[in-house]
């Protein structure tokens, strides 16, 4: 360790630039006026990432795989605390701040905007896009009174942020960066549902030595704005890799619709703007667009590809928690299948959930009991196809006869094409008291098989409308490496 006289002389500074590539939703822990869950904010009132999250997303990826309790390494570069016995932490980590259409990283108190000027960038990022959820029950279907909206920041929308590595720190600035952009890194909460991934656009890296006179006047060019126009020379850009994922195996799953599909939960009116120019995505007409009573969720994005940044047309959305909900409710059905405990037996434990459910989605029994699950799984977005409008009437549950004046109108998808969804399996021997090479862990990855095999196979639907017949899909599953489901594995 370096003599503690010296911290502070000689420090790496890193500023590391990302981008959202699913929503962030970090809560404050109070509930909005229009949502249940909001996400935390500066003092500008725009979105941020606290740095004690950044700070204990990197202990967390640093100490994957390991008891982070006994594990020298993250109390050298944390700190840590055990009776007397202490030591600080060796990095200081600042909090995100967002940018503007100019991919300028805006100050805790960024000066008021002109009258007449439009940043459409930081006003979408205001408003968030919402995400509306359901409470699962033993079942695995929606639980009553368990509805809720939650914010979140969009796709697309880029932070800054700073970290300072003191002198005696056993990781570089590199490492850390690495770890940041791996494909298990994300933040906020909703992660096992898709929510939180990000990757590093970029990272500015210097060492600062401030016995050293040239050092001490690098360091005062860099202005205390984080906005501020750094001059060329005293940061210079990082090369990173793809960072550390040991322990977790990356899939991809591509499915074919045979027919329409349909997750609601869209505004109609955006059936109109959806797409844009080149996109193959087709838009409705705006007439017929405000006559849709079922709409298919979508959502706009940043795009970062001119400058100034855009807000890019609505797209459609196969939401994460659409796939994971319909993959743990198949997962169940199997895991009692294999345990040879059929619905006579099942529906007298009323909303019991098997265990091998909880090793592979995680569980939580109560505010100080659970664990996350294995499994990750991410949005997916057509690339193709549109909405096709189909006229239905309510049905007399009595008579089975028409409603009248009951007409409805659903837009579900075709034409999608094939659609990628990615997913991650965390393959670690244990965590917590749960285990993948046991005999209840080996049941849950041959359950979990089995639910996959269902939904490439067209057994299993996703999303509403499946007793008409939407929804249901032919595909295939890749794993990047070995198969972390093959029966001997």
């Amino acid at each position: 360790m370096a003599d503690l006289d010296l911290r502070g002389l000689r420090f790496d500074l890193a500023r590391v630039t990302i981008e959202l590539e699913s929503p962030l939703s970090i809560g404050t822990g109070a509930p909005g006026d229009f949502t249940d869950v909001v996400c935390v904010t500066d003092a500008n009132g725009l979105p941020t990432i606290p740095g004690s999250t950044i700070a204990g997303v990197l202990r967390h990826l640093m100490a994957a795989g390991n008891d982070p309790d006994h594990d020298d390494v993250c109390k050298q570069v944390f700190g840590y605390q055990e009776r007397a016995r202490g030591a600080g932490s060796a990095l200081e980590v600042s909090w995100a701040h967002v940018h503007d259409r100019n991919d300028c990283p805006l100050p805790a108190r960024a000066p008021v905007r002109k009258v007449g000027t439009v940043d459409e960038v930081l006003d979408f990022i205001a408003a968030g896009v919402t995400r509306d959820h359901v409470r699962l029950n033993g079942f695995g279907t929606v639980d009553d009174r368990g509805k809720h909206d939650v914010s979140a920041v969009p796709v697309g929308a880029r932070f800054t942020f700073e970290i300072i590595r003191h002198d005696g720190c056993p990781v570089t600035p590199a490492q850390l960066v690495d770890l940041l952009n791996g494909p298990t890194a994300r933040f906020g909460s909703g992660t096992r549902r898709g929510n939180g991934r990000f990757k590093v656009v970029r990272a500015l890296h210097s060492t600062f030595d401030l016995r050293k006179a040239a050092d001490r006047d690098a360091l005062a060019r860099i202005p205390r704005d984080i906005g501020g126009h750094i001059p060329d020379g005293v940061l210079q850009p990082m090369k990173f890799g793809d960072g550390i994922a040991e322990g977790f195996c990356t899939g991809t799953i591509e499915l074919v619709p045979e027919d329409f599909w349909l997750v609601g939960g869209g505004a109609p009116e955006a059936l109109s703007d959806v797409g844009g120019t080149g996109s193959e995505l087709r838009p409705l007409a705006n007439d017929v667009a405000e006559s849709v009573d079922m709409a298919p969720l979508t959502e706009k994005r940043i795009d970062w590809a001119t400058t100034p940044a855009t807000v890019s047309g609505p797209r459609f959305v196969l939401p994460a928690s659409a796939i994971k909900g319909a993959l743990r409710h198949r997962t169940a059905f199997h895991a009692w299948r294999l345990r040879e405990e059929w619905a006579l037996a099942i529906a007298r434990r009323a909303n019991e959930v098997p265990e091998e459910v909880d090793v592979l989605f995680g569980v939580i029994r109560s505010k100080t009991e659970g664990r996350p699950g294995r499994l990750v799984i991410d949005d997916a977005w057509p690339a193709r196809g549109g909405p096709m409008p189909i006229d239905h009437v309510s049905i007399d549950r009595f008579s089975g006869g028409p409603l009248d004046g009951h007409l409805f109108r659903e837009a579900p998808l075709s034409d999608s094409g094939a659609i990628e969804i990615a997913i991650q399996l965390d393959c670690r021997r244990a965590i917590g008291q749960a285990r993948l090479d046991d005999e209840v862990g080996k049941r849950a990855l041959a359950a979990f098989r089995a639910a996959l095999d269902d939904l490439c196979q067209g057994r299993l639907a996703l999303g509403g409308g499946a007793s008409r017949g939407h929804g249901y899909f032919k595909g295939t599953v890749r794993w990047a490496g070995s198969n972390p489901l093959e029966e001997d594995a």
